[in-house]
């Protein structure tokens, strides 16, 4: 999913235009702060269907994972990058 836009709204992968509020989810995460629960809103190509997360996207939070990065490298004692 590109994050390229077009009056607000993400352009998808396949090229046929941009992808339209769908509902949102809720998402529970563990960062070095704690845990969050937050809501994202998703976003659904008209023409495929395929769904994106634009937040998950722009803070780096890959699809089900449960922990940051920051927590995996300090419960690992490495850095992951």
């Amino acid at each position: 999913m590109e994050l390229e836009r077009r009056e607000g709204r993400p352009i998808c992968d396949c090229g046929h235009g941009e992808m339209v509020k769908d509902g949102k989810n809720p998402r529970k995460i563990v960062t070095l702060l704690g845990k969050i629960n937050f809501e994202r809103t998703r976003y659904r190509c008209k023409y495929c269907g395929r769904e994106c997360y634009c937040l998950d996207k722009v803070i780096g939070l890959e699809p089900d994972r449960k922990y940051t990065l920051g927590v995996i490298e300090r419960l690992c004692g490495q850095r992951w990058r």
